[in-house]
């Protein structure tokens, strides 16, 4: 959007900072290695967002932290960088290969998404719950 009013077009060269994590993620083998080379690549990108460009870390992870006083704690330890590194490992854990649910525990994850995303269907009666994810879709499991 090259000469969008209100300078919208301004956070285009900042998008650049994703492309570096992803070719990263994209080179090394599923599990660990990409989850740590994604959030290690991350991290590196944050801190020359903060020095490239604008002179201002726009938009960094470890901020999710700032609305509550307790997990904001450890950034007087590892700084803002530090909880963004640990909000990309702990985001990543689930697609870690071998995690998945306990046998005979399955649970509706499509069933789960529609209902974050504000689908609903209309029941005559109350739905169950999963007891695995607590949603209310129609589990496997049942």
């Amino acid at each position: 959007m090259a000469g969008a009013p209100g300078g919208a077009g301004a956070g285009h060269p900042l998008a650049l900072f994703v492309v570096p994590p992803a070719l990263v993620a994209h080179a090394l083998p599923a599990g660990w290695p990409r989850l740590l080379g994604f959030a290690g690549t991350w991290v590196l990108a944050e801190l020359a967002q903060g020095f490239l460009f604008t002179g201002f870390p726009w938009n960094l992870l470890g901020t999710v932290w700032a609305f509550a006083a307790l997990p904001l704690q450890p950034a007087a330890i590892v700084g803002v960088h530090g909880l963004s590194l640990l909000t990309l490992l702990l985001a990543g854990l689930p697609l870690l290969p071998g995690r998945r649910p306990s046998p005979g525990r399955r649970c509706c994850w499509p069933g789960w998404a529609a209902s974050a995303s504000g689908a609903s269907t209309r029941q005559s009666r109350p739905a169950r719950r999963c007891s695995w994810c607590w949603s209310r879709a129609t589990c496997r499991r049942r």
